[in-house]
């Protein structure tokens, strides 16, 4: 059972990593500021079908919090 959380966590993490990568290539590439986030949902959608709501939570928490510290 532990086991299981720690690979969610992990791999909740790996895809946190991921989606803050696709959302600062929407500043890069100007159309990409609409495919951007699009894009990180699905991430997002990976996350909630491998993990579950509560890491899930966690991880669009993150998200936010990585990716407004990046745009300053």
């Amino acid at each position: 059972m532990r086991n299981q959380s720690v690979k969610a966590i992990a791999l909740g993490g790996m895809l946190c990593a991921v989606a803050v990568v696709i959302m600062c290539l929407g500043g890069l590439i100007p159309f990409a500021t609409f495919i951007c986030p699009m894009l990180t949902t699905v991430v997002c959608y990976i996350v909630l079908r491998s993990c579950g709501k509560k890491i899930t939570w966690c991880w669009y928490i993150a998200v936010a919090i990585l990716r407004d510290r990046k745009s300053t």
